[in-house]
């Protein structure tokens, strides 16, 4: 059985990215009309807009194969590998090098 692990990466176009660009943008156009007040309710609604087009802009993809899957698949539909978390890896990681030191020490005992 094959295991891969989820990447989290971003889109740098589209809605996400929009949404990002507006929460910049957004306390300087507030304080073309509003002065300082409106600068500092501006920062609180730009603020608000970078949260969700940081949310929006995340995807996720397969470290084996590199093709965009769900956050929640256990699967990859290309590769058919079978996705496991970094604990995961890590837990399988440490059950591998058991069993190989009990190989090793068996084999020299």
């Amino acid at each position: 059985m094959k295991y891969t692990i989820r990447k989290q990466k971003a889109y740098f176009t589209g809605y996400g990215s929009t949404m990002q660009f507006s929460g910049m943008v957004t306390p300087f156009v507030f304080a073309m009309y509003g002065g300082a007040i409106g600068f500092f309710v501006g920062l609180i609604i730009g603020g608000c807009f970078l949260f969700i087009g940081s949310k929006q802009a995340i995807y996720y993809v397969c470290s084996g194969c590199g093709n965009e899957i769900d956050k929640k698949q256990d699967y990859c539909p290309h590769c058919q590998s079978h996705i496991i978390t970094w604990l995961q890896q890590f837990k399988h990681l440490l059950v591998l090098l058991s069993q190989q030191s009990r190989k090793l020490l068996n084999h020299h005992g």
